[in-house]
Order: structure tokens, then C-alpha cells, then sequence
């Protein structure tokens, strides 16, 4: 049997082979290679295909918005948080969500063993970036306002720094991955359409739980619990800070919706015995991973509604308006004099006789 089974999912179900590594653990290969029927396939392929038309434009959008227009009108931390957060999403669009359309059209891994690993790796460093991202934004924002004084003083080059850690402590995160799992342990799932890691040896059955604790279970605990203090500020804040604290609220209650299937999922090692989380995880894994897109594509859709600097950025640059200055002369004939202004709203369209719009 050929080397490439990892990027060749055609097996039938509960077939082993010696190119299909097996362990005493509970990921068995036919977990991995129990594909979905026609219909489940044609979802997928909607879903993948849905959220990467919303997430590639609208996060290159808000990196545009926050990086070079300063578009983005929040405390400097968040606006430098946010920036990432659309960067990890973009990253996580580009080697997860397109490569999966490609592999439900054909059916199979075609892209190689190497970039299946790359994925695998790739997918799980930007999901942990987005996982400590937002547990950072809203630990920055609970900060601004328990301490408003002290967060006065706080530039953007804090935020930077703090942005610089979270990249650091996301890939020192994925040491323990690229130890337990090598290339030949990262193999294509039918059953999602991407490339899933195999987590080999008897230390797996406490390190798997262990490491989806720690960086699924925790993080969702902390969002809830920042959130539910965030809620106590909503009332009390006003303009500016009324946006930040509502956008804050808002993509951890979509964080929250999006991972909990996942975690769920991870730490049912826990509870469930190997033959009832057997029949669970071939039932639930592939709603969970598609659910946790909803994370990667939604945050954009947030701040539109949410940051009103924002909106008004995608509004015009939606407009295709761009470098056009527009002015309105309006005549009245009844006072004989004009007035000049960028928005005009008469209440009696009768008294408008001219209006003259020059653009450069």
C-alpha cells in the first residue's frame, strides 16, 4: 500500500492497512474516513463556499480599515487586536476553508502530502491566535474600564507588544503538536474534507483532553466571565466607549456559540467510555469543525453593526465614490440667495431650482 494514504481517502470503512496507522487510543481510522452522503456533501460545499465569499472580503476589509485608513474608532489596544484577530481569520480562510472546497468538488486530497501537513499545522495555529486574541480583547477592554486613568497612558505600541506575545505563545503552542504528530500521523478526513491529525501512543489519551482544556476549555470560561462583567458596564458608557464594550460582548457570544461544539467535543474523552464516544464522534465531529467557521467569517458582520466609524468606511468603500468630493449648491427662489453644503435634505422640493455637483 502506497505512503500517500494520507492525501488518499478511498478506504472503506473500518479497513486498515499497514500505510493506515492504528493505536490503542480512540482515533481509529474509521472515525476519520466515514464520508458524508450526497446531500451532506452539497451542504459542505454551500457552507465552505458561503463563508469564504463573507470572510475574505469583509476581514480584508477591517485589516485595510484598521491598518491604513484608521477607520476602525476604538482604544488603541482593541483597534491593534482587532487588526490581528482579521489577520488570523484570513490566514485560517486561505489554508482551511479554500482548500476544503476544492477537496468536496474532487473528492479527495489533491494538493499533496506537504501542504496537508502545512494545513493541519497552519489551522491549528490560527485557530489558537483567534482563541487568545479574543480572550485578550476582552481582558484589554475590562482593563480600560476598571482603570480608566492607567489606560489613558496606553499607546499603540503596547498593543503591538501585546499582539507580538499572543504570536509567540501561539507557536510555542504548537511544539507539542509537531512532536506528537508527524507527517506520516496527518491523514485527509472524509468526513470534514480537510487534513486532521492522528494523535498517536498511550500518552494521547491524557494529552489530547489535557490540551483541548487548556486551550478550549479555559478560554471559553474566561470569555464568560469577562463578558458577563462587560454586560454591568453597557449602561454606564457612552460614545466611543459604548461601541467598543458592545463589539466586545458580541464576538465573544458568537466565540462562545462557535467553539463550545468543538470543546465539547475534545473533552468528551473525559466522560464518555471508547464505544459510546465512538458513535458520538462520528456524529458530532463534522457539525463542531464546521461550526467553529462561524467564529472566522461572523467578527466582520459585528463591527458593521456595531462601530459606526466602521460602517461608514465599508459604505464608502462599497460606494465606488472613492476621491470624489461632491458639492450642492442650492438656489432659493423665493430669498434669492443660495446656500452651499455636502448634504442637502429639502423639506420642499419646489424651492430647488440648481443643484451642481463637481467631482475631482
Amino acid at each position: 500500500m502506497s505512503e500517500d494514504y494520507a492525501y488518499n481517502p478511498v478506504l472503506p470503512e473500518g479497513m486498515l492497512t499497514e500505510a493506515t496507522p492504528f493505536n490503542d487510543t480512540y482515533y481509529t481510522p474509521d472515525i476519520y474516513d466515514t464520508p458524508p452522503p450526497n446531500c451532506g456533501r452539497y451542504l459542505i460545499l454551500l457552507w465552505s463556499v458561503l463563508c469564504a465569499l463573507v470572510s475574505i472580503p469583509g476581514n480584508t476589509s477591517v485589516f485595510v480599515a484598521s491598518a491604513w485608513y484608521h477607520a476602525i474608532r476604538l482604544d488603541n489596544i482593541s483597534v491593534i487586536l482587532i487588526r490581528n484577530l482579521a489577520a488570523a481569520d484570513l490566514v485560517y480562510t486561505v489554508t482551511v476553508i479554500l482548500p476544503t472546497i476544492w477537496s468536496v468538488l474532487s473528492k479527495r486530497w489533491a494538493l499533496g502530502q506537504t501542504l496537508c501537513y502545512a494545513q493541519f499545522f497552519l489551522g491549528y495555529m490560527t485557530f489558537l491566535a483567534d482563541v487568545i486574541l479574543v480572550c485578550t480583547l476582552n481582558i484589554s477592554k475590562l482593563t480600560c474600564l476598571l482603570f480608566p486613568l492607567h489606560a489613558r497612558t496606553r499607546a499603540k505600541r503596547t498593543g503591538r507588544f501585546i499582539s507580538l506575545i499572543i504570536w509567540g505563545v501561539t507557536a510555542t503552542a504548537i511544539i507539542p503538536l509537531v512532536v506528537w504528530v508527524t507527517m506520516k500521523w496527518v491523514k485527509f478526513s472524509n468526513s470534514s474534507y480537510r487534513c486532521d491529525g492522528t494523535f498517536h501512543g498511550s500518552s494521547s489519551v491524557w494529552w489530547v483532553p489535557a490540551y483541548s482544556a487548556l486551550f478550549g476549555l479555559l478560554p471559553i470560561i474566561v470569555v464568560v466571565v469577562t463578558t458577563a462583567w462587560l454586560l454591568r458596564f453597557v449602561k454606564k458608557v457612552r460614545g466611543l466607549q459604548k461601541e467598543s464594550v458592545v463589539t466586545n460582548i458580541a464576538v465573544s457570544v458568537v466565540y462562545v456559540v462557535a467553539l463550545v461544539p468543538y470543546t465539547i467535543l475534545q473533552c468528551s474523552y473525559l466522560f464518555l467510555d471508547k464505544e459510546t464516544h465512538r458513535m458520538f464522534y462520528v456524529h458530532f465531529y463534522r457539525f463542531s469543525v464546521f461550526m467553529m467557521w462561524i467564529n472566522t467569517t461572523g467578527n466582520h458582520l459585528i463591527y458593521y453593526f456595531t462601530v459606526v466609524s466602521y460602517k461608514n468606511f465599508v459604505k464608502k468603500m462599497f460606494s465606488f465614490k472613492t476621491g470624489e468630493r461632491s458639492t450642492t449648491v442650492v438656489f432659493n427662489k423665493n430669498a434669492q440667495s443660495f446656500e452651499s453644503s455636502s448634504v442637502f435634505y429639502p423639506k420642499d422640493l419646489s424651492d430647488v431650482e440648481v443643484r451642481i455637483s463637481s467631482a475631482i
